[in-house]
């Protein structure tokens, strides 16, 4: 057993220590304050975990930046964040050469990151002169708690037209700090530091997911829409008017993400299914019988989850008679969810996928960049900041998503595809999960997805 001693013990301390000893590490831990008790332990590994290293108390000193005692309800200070510095830690030529290839790829240049025969220099949050070069467990409570997000969400400033975060106005995307599981590297930090041998049973895993915002591209359109539609991308015209008389259709789940899907046991599929369509909720009718069977035929081949509908108002009401009506038609009791649009006013949200008996999430990545928006590339749990505890929520997050490259990054299928690999040679090395997003749209080969099949394929099979 691992025995952290430090001054006050907190919510917030427990918590990241529970997702690194426990989860990672697969160790049982014990935190005290009292430090009578701890100098008289004889744990074969002892954590101080205090500001000073005071050589009178036993045990391995890991500098207390005092950040996670902090009322993180009264926290604004915007400057907390902009306090990146890079430091050396262990060289691991995966992540060196992944790293360099995004940024080429990506026209992006860091003046920070050089090489070295010894060592590579990592970006870190509260660097403190010490062996361990800075306070690990605030670093990493900082990223996974998305604090530097809650807080610039605050300002409209920061948000763009659907009210989500900006990713370029995040000081850790300014640093390319994103293109890194900065969680994963300081533990792994840790771990050398502590010298701990361990047994990690967990494995590199692959998992497609689809969301199915559009069942159908034309079918079940009334004939007005089909028409009117087509006088504003006469292009389409022929394909449209096949559509009235054909039986199939190019966004067919089943017969567009059915095969990616069915091939991995872990995938999951995210059905937006509003009652009333509008021009960000497009999912057809739900009388719809074809739609309702494309639902029930979709049990068969993945786990299927709520897309909940974009909502400006959020309430709760919405999202519980949407899970009803999926459970309903489903006949699946609906625990996975990820938000339409990538829409995820934090901590509200999360706060009603708990109340809603949500169980796990697949909304934690960016909607207009790629990369880790709480740099880690593993599940874990959500701590509402604001409630100061950790909650039953799993985050399953994702580096990378085909809208995300195609209508943001303006990047092509091939790029992509190269994009697609970087994450999942340095995901493999930490044992994490390579999740990815894809519609149905984007292996259709049509409205200029031409070519993204090949590279959605390539995403779910393995190096």
């Amino acid at each position: 057993m691992i025995l952290v001693f430090t001054r006050k013990v907190s919510h917030a301390l427990n918590y990241v220590l529970e997702e690194i000893f426990s989860k990672y590490f697969h160790v049982e831990f014990e935190i005290t304050n009292d430090q009578e008790y701890y100098q008289s332990a004889k744990n074969n590994i002892k954590i101080k975990y205090i500001s000073l290293n005071d050589r009178e108390i036993d045990g391995l000193w890991i500098p207390n930046s005092e950040f996670l005692n902090t009322n993180f309800t009264e926290l604004n200070d915007i400057n907390l964040f902009t306090k990146i510095e890079w430091i050396p830690m262990k060289k691991v030529e995966v992540i060196d050469s992944t790293f360099i290839k995004m940024l080429k790829l990506l026209n992006l240049q860091n003046n920070n990151f050089t090489f070295h025969e010894q060592y590579s220099l990592r970006p870190v949050y509260f660097c403190i002169k010490s062996e361990m070069g800075f306070d690990v467990f605030a670093h990493i409570f900082l990223l996974l708690s998305n604090m530097e997000e809650i807080i610039l969400s605050k300002d409209s400033a920061h948000l763009d037209q659907f009210g989500r975060i900006q990713s370029h106005k995040l000081s850790f995307v300014k640093t390319q700090m994103h293109l890194l599981p900065m969680v994963e590297i300081a533990i792994d930090r840790l771990k050398e530091f502590l010298k701990l041998e361990t047994s990690n049973n967990r494995g590199f895993q692959i998992i497609p997911t689809a969301d199915i915002d559009q069942c159908f591209r034309f079918k079940g359109k009334p004939i007005y829409k089909i028409i009117g539609g087509a006088l504003k991308n006469p292009k389409s015209l022929v394909r449209r008017i096949y559509s009235l008389f054909s039986e199939t259709d190019s966004f067919t789940p089943s017969e567009t993400v059915q095969t990616i899907l069915s091939q991995n046991p872990n995938s999951k599929i995210f059905w937006l299914c509003n009652r009333k369509q509008s021009k960000l909720n497009k999912q057809a009718k739900r009388n719809n019988i074809e739609f309702q069977n494309e639902i029930q035929e979709s049990t068969k081949y993945s786990e299927i989850g709520l897309h909940p509908s974009y909502q400006l108002s959020e309430e709760i009401q919405k999202y519980t008679e949407e899970k009803n009506w999926l459970e309903q038609i489903s006949n699946q009791t609906i625990i996975h969810s990820r938000q339409h649009y990538i829409h995820l006013p934090l901590p509200k949200t999360y706060q009603i996928l708990n109340k809603i008996n949500i169980q796990q999430d697949w909304s934690m990545g960016f909607n207009d960049n790629i990369g880790y928006r709480t740099g880690t590339c593993i599940p874990y749990h959500w701590f509402d900041i604001y409630e100061n505890k950790k909650t039953d929520l799993l985050i399953n997050p994702f580096p990378i998503m085909d809208v995300s490259c195609k209508n943001y990054l303006k990047i092509n299928s091939l790029q992509a595809n190269e994009l697609g690999i970087l994450f999942k040679q340095n995901i493999q090395y930490y044992k994490g999960n390579f999740c990815f997003i894809f519609h149905n749209e984007s292996v259709s080969e049509t409205d200029g997805w031409e070519g993204w099949k090949n590279t959605i394929t390539s995403w779910a099979s393995h190096i």
